[in-house]
């Protein structure tokens, strides 16, 4: 039977300095790892599969006694279940990652279609006129959205206020609207977008 190590109050954690792992008690394979100097961090050392990890918690004091416990169980519980905690932290930091990178605004697309287009304008009149008509009358509406959540009707809220009154930039502005809406299509996938 494993000799059961006798838990460590917050008052002692405090206290250790001598370089080396130490148990803390409370959890089976906690330990306080001391590394000077770097200072202090909780470490779980655990049999996962057939591999031995250790597991790193969070560095003291952020994560304190009784917190570096319940991570500890709650990783514990996770491992009994065939899971293996670093891999599905690994796991959602990368779907973070790619959901963080697919989601593109109008303005983030608009930006990077500017910065291809404006070489092609013969005025620095022009180059600026461009931009400020998505700025006027589109970013109000759909700067802020998610490309691939804008629709037909975000697009005639930005075009029947002006259609009547200012004809020729309302068609100037459904213009650069599909422009950005063309540099964008690898990100949108399969949804398409009708613009009157």
């Amino acid at each position: 039977m494993a000799r059961r190590v006798r838990e460590l109050t917050p008052i002692e954690i405090r206290n250790v300095c001598v370089k080396g792992n130490h148990a803390v008690g409370g959890v089976a394979g906690l330990y306080l790892q001391v590394r000077p100097p770097q200072g202090k961090s909780w470490i779980l050392r655990a049999v996962i599969g057939e591999k031995r990890r250790d597991i790193g918690l969070g560095s003291f004091p952020d994560i304190t006694l009784s917190d570096a416990r319940v991570k500890a169980r709650q990783f514990k519980d996770l491992i009994s279940c065939g899971i293996d905690p670093v891999q599905q932290a690994r796991d959602n930091l990368q779907a973070q990652i790619i959901a963080q990178r697919q989601y593109k605004t109008f303005s983030d697309v608009a930006q990077a279609c500017y910065a291809v287009k404006r070489q092609e304008f013969k005025s620095a009149k022009h180059s600026a006129q461009w931009m400020n008509t998505l700025k006027t009358y589109a970013y109000p509406v759909i700067g802020n959205h998610n490309i691939e959540s804008i629709n037909t009707q975000d697009i005639l809220s930005i075009l029947k206020p002006i259609w009547e009154s200012k004809t020729e930039t309302a068609t100037r502005v459904r213009q650069r609207i599909a422009t950005v809406f063309v540099q964008s299509v690898p990100r949108l996938g399969s949804t398409p977008l009708y613009l009157p």
